[in-house]
């Protein structure tokens, strides 16, 4: 009862410390330098790579593209922002290969770089995906996460069944997915009521594409910590773990969703 109790207290502060930041582009900054801090802290622990060059990195190409991005002519440097999604694509790519072939990570200063770091900095550019600053949409890509981890932990209690991928995460099941990727349909849905800039079906399209990237995360992350025997990435949130607990999802679904974005704009 206490853990759930600090499950729901530190779970409420995370959802209003977001939806806060994202009310201004400069906190919004403030927040993902924070995050970013302790989240390659977390991971360089984990696998055991050196901590100074992808925090250094990150923190150099943070100030960059908030100069970049948030300042004027950002619409020059597409290249470059298409380049640091595309290379956390590819990161993820190959993750994803070793993921499903059972064999163990590799390149890990490669991917603390390109899987972490720009994992992270695509939050930046998906942020501004339509020309400025969005905080709606912004908002709608962290709520789809959040309702699709509340769905699935809700239907794999309830329904419980087939395991999705026990060798990596014994606890997550087939139905917790269906139920995330399902009640994050429902939320895109919700949300196009308000948002007038996609449509129903597009927005239905984006937030379970993204419920589903995001599950994927989750189980890169699940991966990452059982081959280093821990079984959270940190202890700065009771009840939740660390911050790559919380933006393991978000991390690896951002680069997806300003491609999905990008995508299902174009075609309406």
């Amino acid at each position: 009862m206490q853990q759930l109790a600090q499950r729901v207290v530190f779970g409420l502060l995370y959802v209003m410390l977001v939806i806060g930041s994202v009310q201004f582009d400069f906190t919004f900054v403030l927040l993902i330098a924070s995050l970013g801090v302790i989240l390659i802290t977390e991971f360089a622990r984990i696998v055991q790579i050196k901590l100074i060059w992808p925090l250094t990195y990150f923190l150099v190409a943070l100030i960059g593209l908030y100069f970049v991005d948030y300042q004027e002519g950002w619409s020059d440097y597409r290249i470059l922002l298409n380049g640091i999604v595309g290379t956390a694509i590819l990161s993820h790519l190959f993750l994803l290969h070793k993921l499903y072939s059972g064999k163990p990570y590799t390149l890990l200063n490669f991917h603390g770089i390109f899987y972490v770091v720009h994992g992270i900095l695509s939050l930046l550019i998906l942020s501004i995906v339509k020309g400025q600053f969005d905080t709606n949409l912004i908002l709608s890509f962290f709520v789809f996460i959040w309702v699709c981890d509340s769905g699935a932990y809700a239907a794999g209690n309830l329904v419980k069944g087939r395991k999705l991928m026990p060798s990596v995460s014994p606890k997550k099941t087939i139905s917790g997915f269906l139920g995330g990727v399902i009640l994050a349909g429902i939320t895109g849905w919700l949300v196009s009521c308000y948002s007038p800039f996609l449509n129903s079906l597009q927005w239905i399209i984006f937030s379970t594409s993204i419920a589903v990237v995001a599950s994927v995360g989750d189980l890169i992350e699940s991966k990452f910590k059982r081959l280093a025997g821990l079984k959270d990435s940190g202890k700065i949130m009771p009840g939740h773990g660390g911050v790559y607990d919380r933006l393991d999802g978000v991390i690896f679904a951002a680069p997806w969703a300003y491609i999905i974005f990008k995508i299902v704009s174009y075609v309406s």
